[in-house]
């Protein structure tokens, strides 16, 4: 905990005092910093802090950051994740189910210490904060969890997520690009999914389809489920082991993965049947852009001009080919990146024009896939995020998924968002 501020009234102006305190508890440290009543620190406060914050460093245990906040303070918890999850993975067949463990030492978890009255400043002061931990954890576990951060509404965490991205060296925003249509937003902000409550999201990295996938990937609880909708993860490093010796010989052998997508004119009465977004409506388009325009959006995003391809209907074709694995971030060992475990399915590509095949060509084992398939739940943690919890991931690091949830009176609200770390 923090020592409160002390402010008395004495000829009509404020004494302002300001505490700067690191105290220990046994489940963490408190990283505290106390709230001034003023918009800046001064520089003779900031240098007491400093001479705080080098004695204290003595402690092995204690956090203290060079970041000007006012009352925000969050501290590192052991807090108890749960022990398992029941999840069923399919609500058509109840033969369909599993046991999840939970993510225990996995990652750090830190706690929002709670302030009454929250405003602006302090929502960007806890963004603040929780972008010096993540800088600190994120790369090195592939993970971190905020537990009850004070953003109640899109509006409020919109605050909090400006604040973190432009603290210090500034993240790039990344806007969600699909391989199909947009997500729902609430204040600006991506919904976690569209997928429908009942189904089984698998574990995935985010846009790993695309040639340049996102570095980081956070999901913001504003309203839990009622019952289920716990979030899943996989650590690529482990899941990588389990890849099928054949399988990643097969990939190997016919120059990676290759990943296809359809979009037709809107301007045309004879749609394709099942293509249900436009090339204009991807690419977000205005009156009058037209084919070049929507060529320029694929190659700003890394998408090779060769690999846009148009036919006599104006269907836009989209294609691109990725390897198939990555070096891993701490170790440079290989990582299995890639979606044919998510998208494999016939049916389900053809649902979602939405193509995965070989580089050259060639289908997919579907028999090694299914083997992978198997062995992916072997390595799945679940977690149910509540109101005020803020997981973030290294989204090259750890996959990502959702259970099946039922919504009570109030209907469950997972915001996501991404960005990129600095480039070097």
């Amino acid at each position: 905990s923090c020592l409160p501020p002390l402010g008395f009234m004495m000829g009509g102006r404020w004494l302002r005092f300001a505490w700067f305190v690191a105290l220990f508890s046994p489940f963490g440290t408190a990283v505290c910093f106390s709230p001034l009543h003023t918009s800046r620190m001064s520089p003779a406060l900031r240098t007491h802090s400093d001479s705080c914050c080098s004695a204290a460093q003595k402690h092995d245990s204690c956090l203290m950051m060079n970041v000007e906040v006012r009352r925000a303070a969050i501290r590192e918890t052991r807090e108890d994740l749960g022990n398992s999850f029941y999840v069923r993975l399919s609500p058509w067949r109840e033969a369909e189910e599993a046991v999840l463990r939970a993510p225990r030492d996995l990652f750090k978890t830190f706690r929002a210490e709670p302030i009454q009255s929250v405003e602006e400043g302090d929502l960007e002061d806890y963004g603040r904060l929780a972008r010096e931990l993540i800088d600190e954890h994120l790369v090195k576990d592939g993970a971190v969890l905020f537990r009850g951060l004070p953003a109640r509404s899109a509006e409020e965490f919109r605050i909090f997520w400006d604040a973190c991205v432009s603290s210090k060296r500034h993240w790039e925003y990344v806007h969600y690009e699909p391989f199909g249509g947009h997500r729902s937003q609430m204040a600006g902000i991506d919904l976690a999914t569209n997928t429908p409550a009942p189904q089984f999201l698998a574990p995935h990295n985010e846009m790993i389809y695309n040639p340049q996938p996102n570095d980081v990937i956070g999901l913001y609880c504003l309203q839990e489920a009622d019952a289920g909708g716990e979030s899943l993860m996989v650590w690529n490093r482990d899941y990588a082991n389990s890849v099928p010796a054949a399988l990643k010989d097969f990939v190997i052998e016919h120059g990676g993965i290759a990943y296809e997508r359809k979009y037709h004119d809107a301007s045309r009465p004879d749609r394709p049947a099942l293509s249900f977004v436009s090339w204009q409506e991807r690419c977000e388009l205005r009156a009058g852009q037209g084919k070049r325009e929507a060529e320029q959006y694929w190659t700003q995003r890394g998408f090779k001009a060769g690999n846009l391809l148009w036919d006599e209907q104006d269907t836009l074709t989209v294609r691109n080919v990725e390897p198939g694995w990555i070096p891993d971030r701490n170790s440079g060992e290989g990582l299995w990146f890639n979606a044919i475990s998510v998208y494999s399915a016939p049916l389900v590509a053809t649902m979602m024009n939405f193509v995965v095949r070989m580089g050259d060509g060639t289908q997919l084992p579907f028999t090694l896939v299914e083997e992978l398939k198997k062995k992916l739940l072997a390595h799945t943690y679940a977690l149910k995020l509540m109101p005020g919890d803020w997981l973030v991931l290294d989204n090259l690091q750890v996959q990502h998924g959702r259970a099946p949830y039922v919504d009570g009176p109030r209907k469950r609200t997972v915001l996501a968002v991404y960005a990129n770390f600095p480039k070097q």
